[in-house]
């Protein structure tokens, strides 16, 4: 076991989640807090830490631990970040943030961007970049839908 949460409020503790590695060995997942509504927080480590490595190479809760719900990801050729955050989504998109894209750069230090699509519930699945990260595809679940957008079509 490398990570995980004292999350036990049913039903999203239940879910997997997304978990990808860049180039540059960072792994980004979510996890499931440990409060009472138990929403996602981002976290990131180094891929080859151990239990003597140093405290910041250890797995860490990253942006204030707002929520960031994930159901696929993955990293970029220039080692970004990708989220799919599925239908309980992100604050970030605020009205809008069930199923948003969200873009976080490659030493897991900022959000830098997110599309949102519009829908009350938008139960997106999955992300996967092009071999030269100018284009996402996204699918979104119930809308039976793959979307291929511009990755500079995210906004910061």
């Amino acid at each position: 076991m490398i990570a995980s949460s004292l999350a036990t409020t049913a039903p999203n503790n239940t879910e997997p989640r997304g978990v990808a590695v860049n180039n540059n060995g960072r792994v980004l997942t979510t996890l499931p807090s440990s409060t009472m509504y138990a929403f996602d927080q981002a976290v990131g480590f180094e891929y080859d830490f151990s239990s003597s490595s140093s405290s910041s190479d250890l797995p860490q809760v990253l942006f204030g631990g707002v929520d960031i719900e994930s159901k696929g990801m993955c990293a970029g050729p220039s080692g970004e970040f990708y989220i799919a955050t599925g239908p309980v989504g992100t604050t970030l998109g605020g009205v809008s943030g069930s199923g948003a894209l969200v873009r976080i750069n490659a030493s897991l230090t900022a959000v830098t961007g997110i599309a949102t699509l519009s829908g009350a519930v938008v139960n997106s699945r999955d992300v996967a970049t092009s071999p030269n990260g100018i284009t996402l595809y996204y699918s979104v679940t119930n809308q039976n839908t793959v979307y291929r957008i511009s990755e500079s079509s995210l906004t910061n």
